[in-house]
């Protein structure tokens, strides 16, 4: 339970990259296969090039959002703390100011309690009886991908090294196939690959995807013909060894994904009937290599089939459907694309990138595994918390009490100041998880919560990430008045946890001017690599307002971030350090001509707004 608690923050993350490449991937391979439904009478060769522009659409899909500053469709994946998410269910919103990502928002809800009794009976809930933890679970999904892509992965490596003891144990064919396969790849304008005889394969089959070779069955001697090498070819003109080594790549990463399968079994369909629309062009007599097809069927009865090679009839794919489109009249037998057809598949294509990277997932976990007051605990609205008698059950007891005590304070609705010593207290204490809940208390506890100030800024020292953090952001709910912690939230923009540099940087912006001391380490950090921080510190020197002057060269710089939200921010502090002197303006001027066209809009955001003042 305390490892899925530590990992709980990167599990979420890894569920809400899995949920969001599932929504999209799902939207495009649907799109990609009713596509080739309505393009079933076209030929071959535009519905391979559909599915292959699908699958480089699933493979880039994630990456567009980001790239592009895309965030048109915004859904949170539920918080990872039951007491959390009880809170939050009662219906009361948190405060308007509050930073979107801080603890105090997810326990911030009313929840009215009857104090050391409601906590005992909730110590004394059957663990059956209590609701599953969304940070096991999260951590539980994380594992069960990264193994499911990890096998996947294996198989395919596995697969490509009996590939190539395959290669390296074929002998040498016959001069007569060598002769026929040199013919025929001079005819397609090929360099004719190697070719083989193995006893491990039952069928030709061309295998390799860098030194590709064809390799003719040692049973089968009359197998190879010239239809047979044309097939092969085909594949190699085609590269679709290639193009099955990244379905199988995809498939590995999008292991939760049951629709890449569907999409990997009509990429092969689709690329068989386009190697028969070429060996008609090349060989001609489209009966005939029809009969042929059955006849290699036939022969070959019900043979394994291969994982890594491509031979010339694979049992994977409907033979019917490729005889019955040989033959047929009504179908279109092109071999190549014409130029507006490649242009539609990209354009669609892009379109369908670009809606579909629109959607952006978030996870968030607030507190560990704990128990909800909210479920042990009658709701009776408008009955106030009694505040003296949790702060006396922060002074003993069992930890797990002393701690739930704490949280029943963050979810208490009204003044909370009574309780304030015993919070200050209680960062003392030995168990990390209350000196946690009472930090996350103190984020409630509104402007009174100036008399924490020093344990906070002792808080901020702390061993467990998970106190820093919302000791950080409790020292942002005083505002100014927490000026002294000024030298230690500096100091914090250097934690080795993004979270917490993060809440140091809102806990600066909240002080304002006064955080001028801190300029140092906020140029520093607009060159983190978590966008989170960015953003925050360019807030924050936002915040500190004229007094930022120095800071204009650097924000100037970050207008080209690729995160549109800090661009935002960038954007937003330089019309604030600019109020008064215009002292930005002669170099927004001079980003607009800048190549970087993100850079240019931030820029000339920038400009309109300085010239409003």
């Amino acid at each position: 339970m305390d490892l899925a608690v530590k990992y709980a923050e990167p599990a979420a993350c890894v569920v809400a990259w899995a949920a969001r490449t599932l929504f999209q991937s799902t939207l495009l391979i649907c799109l990609g296969l009713a596509a080739c439904g309505f393009l079933r009478r076209r030929s071959a060769a535009l519905r391979s090039a559909v599915l292959r522009g699908t699958l480089l659409a699933v493979l880039i899909c994630p990456l567009a959002g980001g790239l592009c500053g895309l965030d048109l469709l915004d859904v949170s994946i539920p918080q990872g703390s039951p007491a959390a998410s009880a809170s939050m269910s009662v219906g009361e919103s948190p405060p308007a100011s509050a930073d979107p990502g801080s603890y105090s928002v997810r326990v911030g809800a009313r929840v009215p309690t009857e104090a050391p009794d409601s906590i005992q009976v909730v110590l004394d809930v059957p663990h059956s009886r209590m609701r599953p933890s969304l940070p096991v679970l999260y951590s539980l999904l994380s594992v069960c991908w990264i193994a499911g892509a990890t096998l996947l992965l294996a198989r395919l490596g596995c697969d490509c090294l009996r590939a190539r003891r395959r290669l390296a144990q074929a002998g040498p064919a016959s001069q007569e196939a060598i002769a026929m396969c040199d013919e025929m790849a001079g005819r397609m304008g090929l360099k004719a690959p190697r070719v083989a005889v193995s006893p491990a394969v039952a069928s030709p089959l061309l295998i390799g995807t860098f030194r590709p070779a064809i390799l003719l069955p040692q049973a089968h001697p009359d197998m190879a013909d010239a239809q047979v090498f044309a097939h092969e070819l085909a594949h190699l003109w085609r590269r679709d060894c290639l193009w099955s080594l990244l379905c199988r790549l995809v498939g590995a990463l999008c292991v939760f994904q049951p629709l890449m399968r569907k999409l990997a079994g009509e990429m092969e369909q689709t690329n068989e009937e386009a190697c028969d629309n070429i060996v008609v062009s090349c060989v001609g007599q489209r009966q005939a290599y029809a009969r042929r097809l059955v006849d290699i069927a036939q022969r070959l009865g019900c043979c394994p089939s291969e994982r890594v090679g491509i031979g010339v009839v694979n049992l994977r794919s409907s033979l019917g459907r490729r005889v019955q489109r040989l033959v047929s009249s009504g179908v279109s037998h092109a071999v190549r694309l014409g130029r507006a057809e490649m242009l539609w598949v990209a354009l669609l294509g892009g379109l369908a990138v670009l809606a579909a990277s629109s959607l952006e997932i978030h996870a968030a976990i607030a507190a560990e595994d704990q128990p909800s007051l909210a479920d042990a605990v009658p709701s009776t609205e408008g009955v106030e918390p009694n505040v003296l008698s949790l702060a006396q059950a922060l002074a003993g007891g069992d930890w797990r009490q002393r701690e739930q005590a704490a949280i029943a304070l963050a979810q208490a609705a009204g003044a909370k100041t009574a309780a304030i010593p015993a919070l200050i207290e209680a960062l003392t204490d030995e168990e990390w998880r209350v000196r946690k809940a009472a930090a996350v208390a103190l984020t409630t506890t509104g402007p009174a919560g100036a008399d924490a100030v020093p344990a906070l800024i002792a808080a901020l020292h702390d061993e467990e990430w998970h106190v820093r953090r919302p000791a950080a952001e409790a020292l942002a709910v005083p505002g100014p008045a927490s000026k002294p912690a000024v030298g230690a939230l500096s100091d914090a923009l250097g934690d080795e946890e993004w979270h917490v540099r993060r809440a140091a940087a809102t806990a600066l912006a909240a002080i304002g001017p006064a955080s001028k001391p801190s300029m140092p380490q906020l140029l520093r950090v607009l060159d983190d690599d978590e966008w989170h921080v960015r953003e925050s510190a360019a807030l924050a020197l936002g915040a500190i307002g004229c007094d930022a002057v120095a800071a204009i060269p650097i924000l100037m710089k970050r207008l080209d971030d690729p995160e549109q939200r800090v661009r935002r921010a960038v954007a937003g502090a330089l019309e604030k350090i600019a109020v008064g002197d215009k002292a930005a303006i002669p170099e927004v001027i001079d980003a607009l001509l800048d190549p970087e066209w993100q850079r240019r809009q931030a820029a000339a955001q920038s400009l309109e707004r300085l010239l409003r003042e």
